[in-house]
């Protein structure tokens, strides 16, 4: 009966999330279960009396430590389901010992049919149709660049082009930096969409330069979109961050150019300042994306000539 309730509770969709439940729970059972027997074998010691006054102690005891336990986060996040068994265990074990003899018959066979339906959980989830946790955080980073569940990802045996130990943290740093260059580039729209209804000397001072530093900052993105969904080391993006430096350092000349003489309209000079400063920053998050993004090209060992390599070699 337990293995079957095992299947039930343990069985997740992914491989990630079936492999982390079942880890806590044998290990939540053999703890629980061995320091249930524990308890009861000192409350024997204590005489009919004080064996239920002790029992009932340390069932209270325990059950309230591993309650306040899980409000942590770190706790809530990866073994919340543990310590919820270990309480349950915990106290099956110690409460049924008070009126049995058998209890280590019984907690036994409760391990041995929990270890048979994890396994067979493990084994149906890694080898009948698996759904890698990290094939879909990779696919989402490379569309999105966003965050998945790397928890569960952490817990998948080598598959694909994903080997033991790869840099999941990585793709968290690149999508939180991306977040940041969408938030600026999103403002930099609504900058862009406002009515100007003249065109000041300023304007077509900035004008060229702000269209090239987008254009090449669209482009960049775009190889480097590529690059991580390919899994290749990316060989041009230092080509476009120096062209975007480039193009930048020619956007701050124009802007030092700018006099109070050809700056006559107000309105004009603030829209303008407003956009060349985020298409500014924006250069700043793609630089640090790039390096990203190559930081995770040498650590997950992606396909291409690999500077770094080639120097160490």
């Amino acid at each position: 009966m337990w293995a079957v309730l095992t299947v039930v509770v343990v069985f997740e969709f992914r491989v990630g999330a079936t492999l982390s439940k079942g880890v806590n729970r044998v290990v939540a059972t053999l703890v629980g279960g061995s320091l249930g027997l524990v308890v009861h074998h000192l409350a024997s010691l204590t005489g009919d009396k004080g064996e239920p006054v002790l029992l009932c102690f340390s069932v209270f005891l325990l059950a309230a430590a591993s309650t306040y336990t899980r409000l942590f986060p770190g706790i809530k996040a990866r073994y919340d389901y543990g310590m919820m068994i270990f309480i349950l265990t915990f106290s099956l074990v110690a409460v049924s010992a008070y009126k049995t003899d058998e209890i280590l018959a019984v907690a036994g066979e409760r391990l041995v049919t929990i270890v048979i339906g994890c396994v067979t959980c493990a084994v149906i989830s890694i080898f009948l149709f698996p759904v890698w946790a990290g094939a879909d955080l990779h696919k989402l980073i490379s569309q999105n660049i966003e965050q998945l569940g790397t928890n569960f990802a952490r817990w998948e045996p080598p598959h694909g082009s994903f080997r033991f130990s790869y840099p999941w943290k990585h793709y968290l740093a690149i999508g939180e930096l991306t977040r940041q260059c969408a938030y600026r580039i999103e403002e930099l729209h609504n900058c862009s969409t406002s009515k100007i209804e003249t065109q000041s000397e300023f304007i077509k001072i900035i004008r060229d330069s702000c269209k090239e530093l987008a254009k090449e900052s669209g482009t960049t993105l775009q190889e480097l979109s590529a690059d991580v969904q390919h899994m290749r080391y990316p060989k041009v993006v230092s080509r476009h961050t120096k062209n975007l430096k480039k193009t930048a350092a020619n956007l701050k000349a124009d802007l030092k150019t700018v006099t109070l003489e050809n700056a006559n309209v107000l309105e004009d000079v603030m829209s303008g300042a407003m956009v060349a400063s985020l298409l500014v920053d924006i250069v700043g998050c793609i630089e640090d994306i790039a390096e990203s993004v190559i930081e995770l090209a040498h650590l997950g060992k992606f396909k291409g000539d690999d500077p770094a390599i080639r120097q160490e070699t």
